[in-house]
């Protein structure tokens, strides 16, 4: 707003200009129409507030693709576990992750574990030959196709990545395929090859192999449902016919 020194300062300067052209200088005044420059700081302000604006929306859209980035999740069905990479803290954190999202950080990695009932099959493509080789107390080669069906005990998954420091998936193909075949070596030594491939021995034999494998996972947060083979024991074809007609004659004596 307008005041008395707007109006005194108007008057001193047209008086000291009169002044000095009544004693003979070339005088020139030029009266603005921006006093104090206040409509010019008015823009500058403006203008400011606007690249102030403009910056903060630019640092939120980043932080927020940064937190986008860094933000995994853990779907139903699924646990979690963190590990860290780095620091004092190294090694896998004891807190189990339920479902949401969560923060990963640089030095951080989030490893995810299916509580849901897990089937694996072993098969050889090959007809002629199972994926797993054993042999008979008789030294007989024998093999078989194998399924394993087993829940991860969701208390437990910190320990389990602590055990074998791998995913689910490299577990499954590795540690436990290796002691599945391990335990049917083991005890397909101690049986005659009769008894591997079929009848109530065959599923003692299985039995066997399930309770052994049980009781070495089960302590590390692995549950075994099942451990079968699928379909028939391969044998070598002489021993195999051998068998079917000792079973065929043992029938007709039956009846």
């Amino acid at each position: 707003q307008l005041h008395m020194g707007h109006a005194l300062d108007n008057t001193l300067q047209d008086i000291l200009i009169r002044f000095r052209r009544m004693q003979g200088f070339d005088t020139l005044w030029l009266p603005g129409t921006d006093h104090a420059s206040i409509a010019t700081e008015a823009k500058i302000v403006e203008a400011m507030k606007k690249a102030v604006i403009n910056l903060m929306l630019l640092i939120c859209l980043c932080f927020g693709a940064l937190s986008m980035q860094g933000c995994s999740r853990v779907d139903a069905g699924y646990v979690g576990v963190k590990v860290n990479l780095l620091g004092s803290n190294k090694g896998v954190d004891s807190e189990v992750l339920g479902v949401g999202r969560y923060w990963i950080g640089i030095n951080e990695e989030l490893y995810l574990f299916p509580v849901f009932k897990q089937t694996v099959e072993w098969k050889n493509p090959d007809p002629r030959q199972g994926a797993i080789q054993f042999q008979s107390r008789e030294g007989l080669s024998l093999s078989a196709d194998v399924s394993m069906s087993y829940t991860i005990n969701a208390t437990k998954v910190s320990t389990l990545f602590q055990t074998y420091r791998r995913g689910i998936d490299e577990i499954t193909s590795l540690y436990l395929y290796n002691l599945v075949r391990d335990t049917l070596v083991k005890k397909a030594a101690t049986r005659v090859a009769e008894n591997i491939y079929g009848g109530a021995e065959k599923n003692k034999f299985i039995q066997e192999v399930t309770e052994e494998v049980t009781a070495k996972m089960k302590p590390v947060g692995i549950d075994i449902d099942y451990i079968a083979i699928v379909g028939n024991v391969y044998l070598p074809q002489q021993v195999k016919e051998a068998i079917d007609a000792a079973i065929v004659a043992l029938r007709e004596r039956n009846f």
